[in-house]
């Protein structure tokens, strides 16, 4: 029942896409290889609007499904390569499974490591998330090489930009990254999501019982 909407039209289409464009380029980047990523996001997202009170069941499947991606994962690593199932998805299940842990244990004291989600310099890094996404395989490759490091590294002595290359070259893209993103958050995010005062939302709890009706379950 629970895997029945997103993820059984997102699965086949996106192992398609993601076998046929191996080993091109930035390939996992595009949309239509993201799709089992999507689905299962969309996944949560429906159980917590409509049957959030079957989230419990759903944690436990997940749960399993979870363990088995656990063990491709592991099982890809020593091997360097995920042929029987594709990474992403791998990843995505291992994500969708603590998502839903956090979801579950949020509002009690049994959700451990609750200092590391209450850190607020992670806290800063989730509101600025979609930016991060976005822009880390640009700026290396684009602002850094082409203008950083081209014009400006060569100014700096050369115990920096010799000898600790390397070392600059990460921390210039973390720093470049964490600040266009958060401009970008600041400039273009936080406007467009200014505008939810418009909308009118329902309430959760009537959502919930008009689709159960509609599908003759209850509560």
């Amino acid at each position: 029942m629970f895997c029945e909407l997103p993820t059984a039209y997102c699965k086949l289409p996106t192992y398609l896409s993601q076998y046929l464009m191996s080993g091109i380029i930035m390939s996992n980047l595009l949309t239509f290889t993201c799709f089992d990523a999507f689905g299962l996001g969309a996944l949560l997202a429906w159980v917590m609007t409509y049957l959030k009170n079957k989230l419990a069941k759903f944690y436990l499947s997940i749960s399993a499904i979870a363990a088995i991606s656990t063990f491709f994962f592991v099982f890809g690593v020593f091997q360097q390569k995920w042929t029987i199932i594709p990474l992403r998805t791998i990843v995505s299940f291992m994500t969708l499974w603590t998502i839903t842990y956090i979801i579950i244990n949020r509002e009690t004291n049994s959700l451990k490591f609750k200092f590391i989600l209450n850190n607020k310099v992670l806290i800063f890094l989730g509101k600025i998330s979609y930016g991060l996404y976005l822009y880390h395989n640009i700026i290396p490759s684009t602002l850094n090489s082409k203008i950083i490091d081209k014009y400006l590294n060569p100014l700096l002595p050369d115990l920096f930009y010799k000898k600790y290359w390397g070392q600059l070259f990460l921390l210039e893209n973390i720093i470049l990254l964490i600040t266009i993103s958060w401009l970008s958050y600041i400039l273009i995010e936080k406007r467009f999501l200014n505008l939810k005062k418009y909308f009118e939302y329902k309430n959760e709890n009537s959502v919930q019982q008009k689709y159960l009706q509609k599908q003759g379950w209850t509560m």
